[in-house]
């Protein structure tokens, strides 16, 4: 049910999602509300994809963005430790982002 996917989403993945990126880069990445309910109006309501799904669509529309975000953001500073940055919205995929997800952001 789309209740539980959205649980799976923000306990599960996204979860996932922040512990990685602190382990290994030290960057703090929290979600807006307004993420969680994109994710879900793309892939939350077809519920036979189940948790893996969401797993699988978070990857492609939050983590891919994500790390071309932080090689910039590398590039910018040096490092990111210590940082915070906030996902707050998921750009779907279309000609003009070469057909696939980027995120909007800001620190």
């Amino acid at each position: 049910r789309p209740p539980v996917m959205r649980q799976i989403l923000e306990r599960k993945v996204l979860r996932s999602i922040q512990q990685q990126v602190m382990e290994r880069w030290k960057l703090d990445v929290r979600f807006s509300d307004n993420v969680l309910d994109q994710m879900m109006n793309i892939g939350g309501n077809d519920v036979s994809v189940g948790g893996r799904g969401m797993g699988n669509l978070a990857e492609a529309a939050i983590l891919n963005p994500l790390a071309r975000v932080m090689f910039h953001l590398l590039d910018e500073f040096g490092t990111l430790e210590g940082k915070s940055l906030t996902i707050t919205g998921i750009v779907q995929p279309c000609a003009e982002n070469n057909h696939r997800y980027e995120i909007m952001w800001e620190m």
